[in-house]
């Protein structure tokens, strides 16, 4: 595992940032200085893309398989575990590979670290430098981040230890169904659009007087305190959650979330969310039949409350005309 330091600026190389979903070479940062050419879109499209399924998840590859295989269009796509992808590294050009990585974060003299889900590129301009072409932050328990960091520079074992050892709440079949909905459907599109962008209604007026008379559908874990974290960051029931919220919705528990998002056949709304370590949040309305932004939301803050679910409906209730 080759382990990235990023900082808070970015010089970026064909950007596609989507809060939850970020596709291109940039997390944080806005600049550009070209994009990815159609000869690396080419030979992008001409691999074959591997979903490696972490270890802790190699009993469910099927269930990934059959849950992405029917939105991935970019181009063909297999799936296998960690301990099968050292035989296809062999074989540089062929293949293009979304596998878990770590990425350290210097932050007012700190050293924070995140994981995400990745998707690199080895871009072949005057120099061959490899970028990221897709990346999803994982939302794990609180202890994952509990690993005091000594060595920067190498891989720390005991820090994937840890990752293995926690429940990663976004990590699911259903949910790397919505988001690998985005990344084919963007790849396609070459659309761009960026993880810090506040508050920004993606989709057309259409699609959100769809939203509002259809159900959106939420992940319980939203709707709970799973990493024990102090009463203070404030994780609200339910009701008070969705007190300001004036339109259809409906909370899922795990089972509940993965049979409803994996097995649909139709058009359908999904929240999804997602806190990092270093006081990020960020969530994301998506249609993962099509990989549609309906709309986005990123904030440096540690917590979601009923003004997030107010703002969705004051956006909403703008559009219809309410």
């Amino acid at each position: 595992m080759k382990i990235k330091i990023i900082t808070l600026v970015f010089i970026c190389i064909f950007k596609i940032c989507l809060s939850q979903v970020a596709v291109g070479d940039g997390y944080f940062g806005t600049g550009s200085v070209g994009s990815l050419n159609d000869d690396d879109i080419e030979r992008l499209k001409k691999t074959t893309t591997l979903f490696v399924v972490p270890n802790h998840e190699k009993d469910k590859l099927e269930e990934y398989r059959n849950a992405i295989t029917p939105i991935w269009f970019f181009n063909p796509i297999d799936f296998l575990t960690e301990d099968e992808v050292a035989s296809y590294k062999k074989k540089p050009g062929e293949y293009s590979y979304f596998f878990v990585d770590i990425y350290y974060i210097p932050y007012r003299g700190d050293l924070f670290y995140n994981f995400g889900y990745h998707l690199p590129y080895l871009h072949k301009g005057k120099k061959e430098r490899l970028l990221r072409v897709a990346y999803i932050p994982l939302y794990t328990e609180f202890k994952a981040y509990q690993v005091k960091v000594n060595n920067i520079k190498e891989p720390d074992k005991e820090i994937m230890e840890a990752y293995n050892s926690c429940t990663v709440y976004n990590f699911t079949p259903a949910h790397m169904k919505c988001f690998l909905s985005v990344v084919s459907a963007n790849l396609l599109g070459k659309t761009t659009h960026w993880i810090q962008n506040e508050n920004e209604v993606i989709d057309d007026t259409k699609t959100l007087t769809d939203l509002s008379n259809d159900t959106l559908f939420i992940p319980n874990y939203v709707n709970s305190n799973p990493n024990n974290l102090d009463e203070s960051y404030g994780i609200a029931g339910e009701k008070e959650l969705m007190k300001d919220y004036k339109f259809k919705y409906k909370f899922l528990n795990a089972e509940e979330f993965e049979n409803k998002i994996v097995n649909s056949t139709k058009p359908m709304f999904v929240f999804t969310y997602s806190y990092v370590h270093n006081n990020q949040k960020s969530y994301t309305i998506l249609n993962p039949r099509s990989g549609q932004i309906i709309y986005s939301h990123f904030e440096m803050n540690n917590k979601i409350s009923s003004k997030d679910f107010s703002k969705i409906s004051k956006k909403i209730e703008k559009v219809i005309g309410k």
